[in-house]
């Protein structure tokens, strides 16, 4: 931020809230101090002399260095440039909220910590549900099939898996049966995807290892970056 009593409101309930922070009164060092620290989560003011924030965030995204660091817009205008900054995973209105604030920068810094993993035989579903996901900061696998999904459960901590019922070989039923019987992905949250009508015998057997089922729809990226904002939340329900 270029003002230094912003960046002061921003270092000082970071602070408090028992995150450290490196602060940058112009974009040019800012884009500097991400390459070199690589931080958790950048705030972005738009509004600064020299370059500004819709510049400074065009350059983060093209480095390899910064790409993948999320960026949290904290502007008077953030409202207005919505469609400048579609990159940035948030966009907070001045003046800051410091409740606000805090609360999604805790979970932008979490969901970037997360992965799914999308089980689906279908391309065009897997790359719907990735977009949804990753729009909200999680790292996403793909599997087309039980088998590939086991692999990638094999090898990377996983915290949140989509899975579609629909599947040759090993459908859902048989793959959330075989997930849950295995000690080490018991705790793994599962969404469960369906096109077809449920029977109540069918959706109380997978409500015994699902945690959600979403019916296929217009809607249903929406549904997906609720649910993964929310951390899909406890218990069992079904939207």
């Amino acid at each position: 931020a270029a003002a230094a009593d912003a960046r002061g409101v921003l270092e000082k309930t970071c602070a408090e809230d028992g995150s450290g922070g490196v602060a940058a009164d112009s974009a040019a060092t800012g884009i500097d101090i991400a390459a070199a620290l690589r931080p958790d989560l950048i705030t972005l003011d738009l509004m600064m002399p020299g370059l500004d924030g819709c510049s400074a965030l065009q350059l983060l995204k093209d480095n390899p260095a910064t790409a993948d660091i999320p960026v949290l817009v904290v502007s008077i205008v953030a409202e207005e440039r919505r469609a400048q900054i579609k990159q940035a995973v948030g966009a907070l209105q001045k003046p800051i909220d410091t409740e606000h604030l805090l609360q999604t920068v805790r979970e932008t810094i979490a969901s970037q910590s997360a992965t799914a993993l999308v089980v689906d035989d279908s391309a065009d579903s897997r790359m719907l549900v990735r977009e949804a996901l990753e729009e909200v900061g999680l790292s996403v696998l793909e599997a087309p099939s039980g088998g590939h999904a086991f692999a990638h459960l094999n090898t990377h901590d996983v915290h949140l898996l989509v899975l579609d019922l629909m599947m040759p070989r090993m459908d859902g039923f048989t793959f959330l049966a075989a997930l849950r019987a295995d000690p080490r992905y018991r705790d793994i949250k599962v969404v469960v995807l369906t096109a077809q009508n449920l029977t109540d015998a069918e959706r109380e057997r997978l409500l015994g290892g699902a945690q959600l089922i979403l019916t296929k729809g217009d809607d249903i990226t929406q549904q997906l970056r609720k649910v993964a904002r929310n951390e899909l939340g406890h218990g069992n329900q079904s939207i």
